[in-house]
């Protein structure tokens, strides 16, 4: 019992307790009422509401904030099972008046009375022509779904004044209320109002389409978000790739000037080289100088004071010493040593200058670059080389010369986010080559970044052509009675099958459920025929039925538009058309209101006649493909419904399929083959299937092929 009312979402954020008088806010969180006036926001005053939870703020007044109906009917849930939960211990009756255990437990819980009773005051219910008509559930025999239903009819009342006793049955627009039948005869007369069912289909329409955008959005965001965090990451990786570069650089001018300088100093050394010889003479010279003027000192002191026998005894040993020593200064290189020495030529005043200039780090804009397919008419194939032309230019528009630009291509799968690596080849003009070989069809998206820098048109969406002519036998089968038109939804890969009625199977093989029902009400079918999915809404030909049905994906009936016995049907995202096959031997054309804006005749003149419609498919260009049983071909008719080609030569044709690629698959009833014409309705491959009366054509996303076999109760993947 705790763990049905636990699983409840009834619980206020702020008090933790189960909500009492909820209000929901434009962040579709919701509070008890009490919770957010009672200073939790403090931006009230103000004419303005703070979310405690996400604390965003919106201007609203508080007085004027949305209830929460379907928040107040959870928490009264949890609480009627909470106190059936306390009953099993002996709860006390809230019908009897003393409030004591007297009258017995509690045994039932009445929805009018919101109070736990007594079997005592159960039977009064019983005895009470007032009180036959409340709703009481038994303690021990209480759910979820029981409780929802009986608060539901004695919470969702009319609040006019008399009316008490009525439910909601309508909503007036004029005053944004809900209101009973009776409003409308009275307070809300001349008011705009409809019925609540389909005010409410509409409301949850244009709900599902909000949701189907906002889903598109969140894809296209997430893929803006991976390519901002890699722009982040490329940029802090090139952020590091230039710090590298400056500090290699400025070693690299460190290094040359130490090599530089002692360079110099080595020349210095050799030039000093003559300097050492002229050092040494010079005091060779200061030594003869001092034993010269030592002599010449004695010799004068003696000439004066020596006599005449005093200068003969020493005659011959004065005038030879003096004689000894000059004969050593004649042979000395006396004449004057040379005058050459050492001089630096450095402009250091130019160098420093240069040096406060070397080098810039600046914000770089982003590279303006285009690209070209080497064929932009084809589409690239399984196993099949091919090459993107790049051309990188200028801000200005100007072609860039010579090469060395960092080039990277990738080609991811989307189906499987494999990523496969182009080789690149730069032409050393600014013009490069990427070259891809793929492996698996599908959808695909190709990158192309220089230097870290998307490309203006990267990344773009590519399709991967399956190869026709090679298809190999069939891969998967699944058994449905009498199966017609197939339908894939793209994310899922499910496959939706009409026979009686629609039948749903996943991408193993297994049924996981089937929409409507035999007849002709809403939501049900009589022959349904055709079907197309596109989003969370499809469309199923109801033939016999004359009508076209509009549901969700899950089945839910949305709409009813049409005329005629409709055999094929497809969906035209380019322009929101909605194409039929119609059994009066004409094509019909809807808008995304069901509109009927075009019809396009079998009788049409100049080629483009057609005879029992059976089959319909658009290209990626917006043209209609129509596949008549009594045509030997394909007609084409353009978007404003001229015929513009035939093509193919075929036996009683009855499906078709484009791929994204634009190949066309066509599927004759009785001749087991599958016929594949390329985007210009030139034949690409015949495809053997074995089967029995093939009745449609299918492929999803992937390029994998479905065809249906009614004589063979069986739909086959290929």
């Amino acid at each position: 019992m705790m763990s049905d009312c636990e699983s409840l979402n009834c619980t206020c954020f702020v008090c933790s307790k189960l909500f009492v008088d909820p209000r929901i806010l434009p962040c579709l969180h919701t509070f008890c009422r009490s919770c957010l006036e009672a200073g939790n926001l403090p931006a009230n005053n103000q004419g303005s509401v703070r979310c405690p939870k996400c604390l965003r703020t919106f201007p609203i007044a508080s007085g004027t904030l949305t209830k929460n109906v379907h928040g107040d009917l959870e928490a009264k849930v949890a609480q009627v099972l909470a106190k059936m939960a306390d009953a099993r211990h002996g709860t006390a009756c809230e019908g009897c008046r003393d409030g004591n255990l007297s009258s017995g437990p509690a045994k039932a819980f009445c929805a009018d009375c919101n109070e736990m009773i007594c079997q005592q005051c159960w039977d009064e219910h019983k005895r009470h022509l007032s009180l036959k008509k409340h709703k009481i559930v038994p303690c021990g025999g209480e759910s979820n779904e029981a409780l929802h239903w009986l608060l539901r009819s004695t919470e969702y009342r009319c609040t006019s004044p008399g009316h008490e006793e009525k439910e909601w049955s309508v909503y007036c627009n004029t005053c944004g209320i809900l209101a009973c039948q009776s409003c409308t005869l009275q307070g809300h007369r001349e008011h705009q109002y409809g019925a609540l069912e389909a005010v409410s289909k509409t409301q949850r329409e244009e709900t599902v389409a909000s949701l189907s955008r906002a889903r598109e959005t969140m894809a296209k965001l997430k893929l803006a978000i991976e390519s901002r965090r890699a722009t982040a990451e490329e940029m802090e990786t090139n952020a590091k790739r230039v710090a590298l570069a400056v500090t290699a650089a400025f070693e690299e001018l460190e290094n040359s000037l130490k090599q530089r300088k002692n360079a110099l100093l080595t020349k210095l050394e050799k030039v000093m080289i003559p300097s050492s010889t002229a050092v040494k003479q010079q005091k060779e010279f200061e030594k003869v100088y001092k034993e010269l003027s030592d002599y010449s000192e004695a010799t004068v002191r003696i000439l004066q004071t020596y006599t005449d026998a005093e200068m003969l005894a020493l005659k011959g040993f004065l005038p030879g010493q003096l004689e000894a020593v000059l004969k050593t200064c004649e042979s000395a290189p006396l004449r004057p040593a040379p005058h050459n020495s050492a001089v630096l030529s450095l402009d250091t005043t130019r160098l420093l200058k240069l040096i406060q200039q070397l080098g810039e780090v600046e914000e770089c804009s982003p590279l303006h670059s285009t690209w070209a397919q080497t064929l932009p008419d084809t589409q690239p194939c399984v196993n099949t080389p091919y090459q993107v032309i790049v051309e990188t230019r200028n801000p200005s528009q100007e072609k860039l010369t010579g090469g060395g630009l960092r080039l990277k291509g990738e080609l991811v799968n989307l189906s499987t986010k494999s990523v496969m690596t182009g080789e690149a080849e730069d032409h050393r003009d600014g013009s490069y080559t990427l070259s891809f070989t793929p492996h698996t069809p599908g959808s695909h998206q190709l990158r192309i970044t220089v230097e870290g820098e998307h490309l203006t048109n990267s990344p773009c969406d590519l399709y991967v052509n399956r190869d026709y002519t090679a298809v190999a036998p069939v891969v998967q089968r699944f058994a449905v009675r009498c199966p017609s038109f197939i339908a894939v939804r793209g994310d899922s890969r499910d496959l939706y099958v009409s026979s009686d009625l629609v039948h749903v199977i996943d991408r193993e093989g297994k049924e996981r459920c089937t929409i409507g029902g035999v007849g002709s009400r809403e939501g049900q079918f009589n022959g349904p025929q055709g079907i197309a999915v596109h989003g969370e809404v499809m469309y199923v030909a109801d033939r016999y039925n004359h009508r076209i049905q509009k549901m969700t994906v899950d089945g839910e009936f949305l709409q009813a538009f049409g005329q005629g016995q409709t055999t094929g049907v497809c969906f035209d995202p380019r322009g929101d058309r909605i194409i039929a096959a119609n059994g009066q031997n004409n094509v019909l054309v809807f808008n995304a209101a069901g509109t009927l804006v075009q019809s396009i005749s079998g009788s049409t003149s100049g080629g483009g006649s057609f005879s029992f419609p059976h089959g319909v498919a658009v290209d990626p260009q917006g043209n209609v493909h129509v596949a008549a049983r009594k045509s030997s071909s394909i007609k084409v008719f353009n978007s404003k419904g001229s015929f513009v080609r035939a093509y193919g030569n075929l036996i009683e044709p009855t499906g078709i399929a484009i791929d994204r690629g634009g190949y066309c698959l066509v599927c004759e009833m009785y001749t087991s083959l599958i016929t594949v014409f390329d985007v210009q309705g030139k034949l690409v491959a015949k495809i053997q299937t074995r089967l029995l009366k093939q009745m449609a054509v299918a492929v999803d996303p992937d390029g994998s092929v479905y065809v249906s076999s009614s004589d063979d109760n069986v739909v086959v993947k290929l």
